[in-house]
């Protein structure tokens, strides 16, 4: 797989390039979430690690082309922390909306620890922290909707 590849799956395309990118990423990974919900929890949790795995991958593959060690255009992690709020989560609008909103809250605020994941080197740190935000956010989710 070529560099200019990776870098557009990092990136999503243009939207790791557009303002609040880590919050459109997460906003168009919504439907995805419902469309994945369909296969079941099992086909969920599957695909979300399936998914993790290849996105840390092209990250590690893709960091050394950016000037910074968490480059705030690769939002490939933001699919995926998604994917962790999500997981096992009933897809009723209200979970889609406190999900989508906490998930956001604990990557941009790196609250509970979150921050000292981020600070672990290459793609690690980059991929941790989205991950953390999104399986806080799927608690919260569950604490909340319950």
């Amino acid at each position: 797989m070529g560099i200019r590849l990776i870098r557009i799956l990092c990136t999503l395309g243009p939207i790791g390039y557009l303002p609040a990118p880590g919050t459109l990423a997460s906003l168009i990974t919504l439907p995805f979430v419902i469309t994945l919900s369909q296969v079941g929890w099992v086909g969920y949790s599957v695909t979300t690690i399936a998914l993790t795995i290849l996105a840390f991958a092209l990250c590690k593959r893709a960091l050394p082309y950016f000037a910074v060690t968490d480059p705030s255009q690769i939002v490939i992690d933001e699919v995926v922390g998604c994917l962790f709020t999500f997981m096992g989560v009933p897809m009723k609008a209200i979970n889609l909306v406190v999900g989508f909103i906490f998930f956001r809250i604990f990557d941009i605020f790196k609250i509970v620890g979150i921050a000292r994941l981020e600070k672990h080197a290459g793609a690690w740190g980059i991929m941790l922290d989205d991950i953390a935000a999104g399986i806080l956010a799927n608690i919260v989710v569950r604490i909340i909707t319950s």
